[in-house]
């Protein structure tokens, strides 16, 4: 797809190169990929501040024993830092099924097996300082604190892919265009099990969430990671109505956190947008009584070149635009403000929630905006309400601490 883009540069004019440009720099974004340092210009910043590929390694460290040669998916549970263990079914240090529990899935990863890379909470772009320094930030401790168990479904081997619509569809089918197949340290592409990827990380999650009784399933999902989130909660939902799972294992909250959605019909959703599949899905499961909140933080397919706003979607949650002017203008550092979302949101945890500062309904649960540690109760009535939340206040800073939301209708 780039490519294609670089072509359309030599032959047409100026308006078709802004265009590939545009679409080059979202498709980064999705990817996570390292960008140049002599690309980065973050206003404000030192011009020679570690480089977003430095950043990115940080950030995306291995959780422990990880063979990149062997295909590897499915549930780990957290520790400290990045301290990790895989869920097999038997006892695992981090995982508790009592307490509440907060999953993560993760989007497109192109690249990433070849530099045996794949996220963690263990973030360094949050704290990136102007002087290029970086300080360490792992983004759960607080979640652990307050007795939560955190956990990263991976599927990233089968989302290495170069073009990011043949990983949306692995999270569908296994039939799609590129099959389930996945890639090894060496670049090599194997054929994979019969099964979507979805499929595998909700066997996964229902395999933990046997005897699970904690007060609370979370699952929480980047970029095209917002899709898994959706169809797992979908199919975690079924098992807990056909009697196959406890329903306390049914999810409690979804968490889109600047969740991506491309465009155009895919024919192995019977000619239907994810984003039309999706809809479906989340209306269904708000019946179910799942609360949905969604975070945008970057254009990144909240345009027209190749995204689907899924402004339909936005309108069914407990929705929220958050800033990073720290990272320049609206149009610069796509990359940076598209992880934005992730470790605001995880950050949130830490802090009461942001607070309304023109709460004109006169309702007091419009006094505090959504985050991760609002409760469902104001959660959900924010969900179902008229209004959609700005990031007015707080913005120039990383941390959510001082931020502070305005109410505008949806």
């Amino acid at each position: 797809m780039r490519a294609q883009f670089e072509n359309a540069v030599g032959k047409f004019g100026l308006k078709t190169k802004i265009v590939a440009l545009l679409c080059t720099t979202v498709l980064t974004a999705l990817s996570g990929a390292a960008v140049a340092k002599s690309d980065v210009t973050v206003e404000g910043y030192a011009s020679n501040y570690r480089s977003v590929s430095a950043i990115s390694s940080l950030a995306k460290a291995n959780p422990a024993s990880v063979d990149y040669n062997v295909l590897d998916y499915g549930l780990y549970f957290f520790g400290r830092d990045v301290d990790a263990q895989k869920w097999t079914g038997s006892a695992n240090p981090f995982f508790n099924p009592t307490k509440p529990t907060v999953v993560f899935f993760h989007g497109w990863q192109p690249g990433g097996t070849q530099k045996r890379q794949r996220e963690t909470f263990f973030r360094y772009e949050a704290n990136l300082q102007p002087n290029g320094s970086v300080s360490t930030n792992d983004l759960t401790a607080s979640w652990r604190q307050k007795g939560w168990n955190v956990a990263i479904c991976y599927w990233n081997q089968f989302a290495d892919e170069a073009e990011v619509k043949d990983a949306e569809a692995k999270i569908w089918v296994a039939n799609g265009p590129r099959g389930m197949r996945w890639r090894n340290a060496s670049g090599a592409y194997t054929n994979g099990p019969a099964v979507s990827a979805g499929t595998l990380c909700a066997d996964s999650i229902a395999s933990a969430m046997r005897n699970f009784s904690g007060s609370q399933l979370r699952l929480s999902g980047h970029s095209l990671g917002a899709q898994m989130a959706i169809t797992v909660a979908n199919q975690l939902s079924q098992k807990v109505d056909a009697g196959q799972l406890p329903a306390a294992a049914r999810p409690g909250r979804v968490a889109l956190l600047d969740h991506a959605f491309l465009k155009d019909a895919r024919s192995y959703l019977n000619n239907r947008w994810t984003g039309e599949v999706a809809r479906d899905i989340v209306s269904q499961l708000k019946n179910k009584g799942i609360i949905f909140e969604s975070y945008r933080s970057s254009w990144s397919t909240s345009n027209p070149l190749i995204g689907d706003s899924n402004q339909g979607l936005n309108n069914m949650t407990a929705f929220t635009e958050i800033r990073s002017p720290f990272f320049g203008c609206p149009w610069c550092n796509i990359p940076l403000k598209h992880e934005h979302a992730v470790w605001w949101y995880f950050w949130s945890m830490s802090f009461t929630s942001p607070v309304t500062i023109n709460n004109r309904t006169g309702n007091s649960s419009y006094a505090y905006g959504p985050s991760a540690s609002v409760d469902d109760t104001r959660l959900r009535t924010l969900m179902n309400g008229p209004f959609r939340f700005y990031h007015s206040n707080g913005a120039d800073s990383r941390s959510p601490v001082d931020d502070q939301f305005s109410l505008y209708n949806r």
